[in-house]
């Protein structure tokens, strides 16, 4: 995208009337592609200087717009001057209504020389940019101090479905030399309740380094996500923390994002892994919001990091398959809820944590909704993966030690009877045998009579 040019500027000296206030220009104090803007002192009705400066943007699209003394004049687009124009005025408008100390207070917006303009504070400190230049790096305390104010401004930002879309360094304004202060709205896009932005202008290619590759080869239809302002804000904290440009998104894409820088800066843990998470390729893989990345700071700096993120609700939840011994357990449990300490034994001893000791009966049948129980599987046992377990949530609950019945006496005595039903068969069978020969009549073998005739 072209520039505006110093000449095509307003010159020193010039008075522009606004709803509240009387501007006289001072001085230029940047030049962008969709406008220009001025040191300014607000004026009297005589003309005389207040003790109130501010900093006064100008819409002038470089690619659109010409001058004539004062005046502007479209001299091709004018349908995407039209739609900046209309962009424009609602920024002021919406940036007039959001009141946050690390976002540039605009005082009005008003119409003059055929385009818009709109009054805001003037900060005279540095910029960050300069700042980092200046010192190689930021401490990493400051820098996550400076980075957590700037989280709450784009926050508040984004509550009024606006993205800055440019924020870097260079767009920092460091007010008393500790304050940051976000400002340069020339890149902002308002979105509405669909996620969809409000023109159908470009997003702004931004500065390599800082903007994400969803906001390069942005394609309508796909909503605005919040999480290109956090791409840059986490590449922001970057530079701060090595004194280095931040790689590209691309350069991430296809290589990883590379920890060398930062480690070697000595960077903590949990600040690698934050600043890591905010710079991921893939938008769904940052922090989904600036009040995220916001909380993650200040539990970085709570020293309290090392505790894990909640899983989100959405999250499906993988069911922990266990291995269970192969030998079916006698019939005792619902399996669906419980697990056992099993130990092979002549009378299989089991041992039931229950938190609420519903048992039904001698075979140990549980009917637990919340029982936890832990299986270990006896010596000998082999595992059997047709067997699954769903991992409990384990309860505070006393234990009751029930032993289950011992079945081998039971056992005993039916082979007993069965072998004395045996013999009595046996001794009734040869009892009548005694009194009528059946049972030897029944075996004995027949024999064939010959006649022998006399010669």
């Amino acid at each position: 995208m072209i520039k505006n040019n110093i000449k095509e500027a307003l010159k020193e000296g010039s008075v522009l009337k606004g709803v509240n206030f009387r501007y006289r220009i001072l001085k230029v104090l940047g030049l962008g592609s969709y406008g220009i803007t001025y040191l300014a002192d607000i004026i009297n009705e005589a003309g005389e200087r207040t003790n109130m400066q501010v900093a006064l943007k100008e819409l002038f699209v470089a690619e659109c717009n010409d001058r004539k003394d004062s005046t502007v004049s479209v001299f091709s687009n004018k349908e995407l001057f039209d739609q900046l124009y209309r962009k424009f005025k609602r920024e002021a408008q919406n940036l007039h209504s959001i009141s946050h100390n690390n976002l540039i207070n605009v005082y009005e917006g008003f119409e003059a020389n055929d385009t818009a303009y709109y009054s805001m504070s003037y900060i005279s400190g540095e910029s960050l940019a300069d700042i980092i230049k200046t010192k190689g790096r930021i401490p990493e305390k400051e820098a996550l101090e400076i980075t957590i104010m700037l989280a709450g401004a784009l926050d508040e930002l984004h509550s009024h479905g606006l993205l800055h879309l440019d924020v870097r360094p260079d767009n920092i304004l460091m007010n008393s030399g500790k304050v940051p202060v976000l400002i340069d709205f020339g890149l902002a896009k308002h979105f509405d309740e669909k996620g969809e932005p409000d023109t159908i202008v470009g997003l702004g290619n931004g500065e390599s380094g800082y903007v994400p590759m969803e906001q390069t080869s942005y394609h309508a239809g796909f909503g605005v996500p919040k999480t290109m302002d956090i791409y840059a804000l986490g590449a922001t904290l970057y530079n701060m923390l090595t004194g280095k440009v931040p790689p590209s998104a691309p350069e991430i894409f296809n290589y990883g994002f590379s920890e060398d820088e930062l480690a070697a800066a000595g960077v903590s843990r949990p600040t690698i892994e934050i600043v890591t998470k905010a710079m991921q390729p893939l938008w769904k893989d940052r922090y989904q919001s600036a009040a995220h990345l916001e909380k993650a700071i200040k539990i970085a700096l709570d020293g309290e990091s090392d505790k894990p993120e909640p899983v989100a609700e959405s999250a499906e939840v993988i069911p922990v398959e266990t291995v269970m011994p192969s030998q079916p357990i006698p019939e005792m449990i619902n399996e669906e809820a419980t697990a056992i300490d099993y130990q092979e034994d002549e009378a299989t001893s089991l041992e039931v944590v229950s938190a609420s000791g519903g048992f039904q009966d001698e075979r140990t049948t549980v009917d637990l909704e919340n029982t936890s129980l832990d299986i270990m599987p006896a010596a000998g046992y082999q595992s059997d993966e047709r067997t699954r377990v769903e991992e409990m949530p384990a309860f505070p609950a006393q234990s009751y030690n029930v032993t289950g019945k011992d079945t081998s006496k039971k056992n005993r005595t039916l082979a007993f009877l069965l072998i004395g039903l045996i013999i009595a068969i046996i001794g009734v069978m040869i009892a009548t045998d005694f009194y009528t020969g059946w049972i030897r009549e029944l075996f004995r073998t027949p024999v064939e009579c010959v006649v022998l005739e006399a010669d």
